[in-house]
């Protein structure tokens, strides 16, 4: 049996977690500063109404990219949470050596060859023979 994933595909998942979140909150910083200077515009600033109308339009559009943002924090957020826990850390590091250890076995059994210890004909041993 392979398994799919070793210690490379483990630490891949969990940098992408990572970077994925950050960069995920990071958007969603910036749609929420945006929608608030969209906000102070149609307070604060005395506008025509088409004006408004377009400010309205983007404050709806930037509303809708923050909550697509969001989405996909609160997604990230439990494997997240998860991964950052310093006392997973040394479950974390354990599980990367035990898919290097399977990992190890694979590579062995795919070459592994017998060397026959009491017959006296090896040739039949041999591939195609």
């Amino acid at each position: 049996m392979r398994y799919d994933c070793d210690k490379g595909c483990l630490h891949n998942f969990v940098k992408a977690v990572e970077s994925e979140h950050k960069y995920y909150n990071q958007l969603m910083e910036t749609e929420n500063k945006l929608s608030q200077d969209y906000l102070h515009k149609l307070e604060l600033e005395t506008t025509k109404a088409p004006e408004r109308n377009k400010i309205a339009t983007r404050l709806a559009t930037c509303r809708k990219d923050r909550r697509y943002y969001k989405d996909h924090v609160e997604e990230l957020e439990p494997m997240f949470e998860l991964i950052s826990d310093p006392k997973m850390k040394p479950f974390l590091d354990q599980l990367k050596q035990v898919l290097g250890k399977v990992r190890k076995q694979e590579k062995y059994h795919e070459s592994r060859k017998y060397k026959p210890k009491a017959l006296d004909e090896p040739e039949i041993f041999q591939k195609g023979t």
